[in-house]
């Protein structure tokens, strides 16, 4: 159990190297909710991130929870006890969640046995983007070296969130940059490859076109080449129904 503030601090530290040292978004989010479990001595861990629009909180990773815990709905910034946090941008201290009213799935904690909550925000150099969230399975008055040591650790992980979503956004860009590339290549290869058949069959057509005209009408093989002369027909429209 880690009691002296010192061992806090580099435990701390350690920490905050690991969950910068990757770009991976998904695995930063995993890696942030393990150690705030484990640094705080709790139940469970949960992170939510804000939506783009900025009304909701979703959540993108927890730590010791069961499915039913995972399964909980988003959490709307106006109207949720970890929005309050949003709201007011300062940490928020419940002893009993299963005694407050304000709590939505009060008996979800009493299944999952969660008793104590300590909530602080994601905070980077401009913005608010989240909330972390630590909940133990006994009451639990979180004291100021607390508060402090989990909002140290919710403010690195917020820049190392923030950075991850930078990088990731520009993976994504990059492949749609890479699709577009290919589907332009593919447009000109089609239109170069539509010009290379439409001129045989042009050419076709009209030499069908000149053999029906010096052919008697009763001819049995005229009646042949109108055929052939449809199914080019067909073929052309065919090309400019692909150009388009």
């Amino acid at each position: 159990m880690m009691n002296a503030p010192q061992e806090r601090l580099e435990a701390l530290f350690s920490i905050s190297t690991e969950i910068s040292s990757t770009l991976q978004l998904e695995e930063v989010l995993q890696r942030v909710v393990a150690h705030a479990c484990r640094l705080m001595e709790a139940r469970v861990a949960s992170l939510l991130l804000i939506d783009e629009e900025g009304d909701t909180l979703r959540p993108a990773a927890t730590y010791g929870a069961s499915a039913a815990y995972l399964a909980q709905p988003d959490r709307g910034v106006g109207t949720s006890l970890t929005g309050e946090v949003i709201r007011s941008g300062l940490p928020l201290s419940i002893l009993d969640v299963r005694t407050q009213v304000q709590y939505p799935v009060s008996e979800l904690a009493r299944k999952e046995g969660l008793c104590s909550l300590l909530s602080v925000p994601l905070r980077t150099k401009t913005d608010i983007i989240g909330v972390l969230n630590v909940y133990t399975g006994e009451p639990r008055h979180f004291d100021e070296s607390d508060i402090r040591l989990l909002t140290l650790l919710a403010n690195q992980s917020a820049i190392a969130i923030e950075n991850a979503s930078l990088h990731q956004d520009e993976m994504e860009a990059r492949e749609r940059l890479r699709q577009s590339e290919k589907l332009a290549a593919l447009g000109k290869l089609s239109a170069g490859l539509a010009h290379e058949l439409r001129n045989p069959l042009n050419t076709v057509s009209m030499l069908i076109y000149a053999m029906r005209r010096e052919l008697p009408a009763d001819e049995p093989i005229s009646a042949d080449l109108h055929i052939v002369q449809g199914e080019l027909q067909r073929l052309s429209l065919l090309i400019e129904q692909f150009l388009e």
